[in-house]
């Protein structure tokens, strides 16, 4: 695999590899909003999935079909939470759960892909 470069002026967090259909989900702001995108493993055809909700860290199920990710609120001091999870190429956005107090969950599958 290629080191994944970014070629723009802009953030990318949570860089993650499936190893089902060698492609990369990752967090970016390249199109000037915080959204989750998705490539090949070379760097090509890379694709916004959504910029709705201000994605933050995704993770692929095992079987590489859904993303879980989770959706982060601030509200004065405090920050909340909300899981959400979708198809891999981005339809079918659901919430999982209610907003969450605390920081920094990262959700990810186990490894059978039964829980969250």
């Amino acid at each position: 695999m290629r080191p994944f470069i970014t070629a723009c002026l802009c953030l990318a967090l949570t860089i993650v590899v499936t190893m089902v259909s060698a492609k990369i989900v990752f967090t970016s702001s390249r199109d000037g909003t915080l959204g989750i995108y998705v490539m090949d493993d070379d760097g090509s055809n890379v694709k916004l999935l959504t910029d709705k909700l201000k994605p933050v860290a995704p993770r692929w199920s095992p079987d590489g079909k859904q993303i879980v990710f989770e959706r982060r609120v601030f509200l004065d001091d405090s920050q909340r939470l909300h899981l959400f999870i979708m198809n891999a190429d981005g339809t079918n956005i659901r919430q999982l759960t209610p907003p969450i107090d605390g920081r920094d969950v990262h959700p990810s599958f186990s490894s059978d892909g039964a829980s969250i």
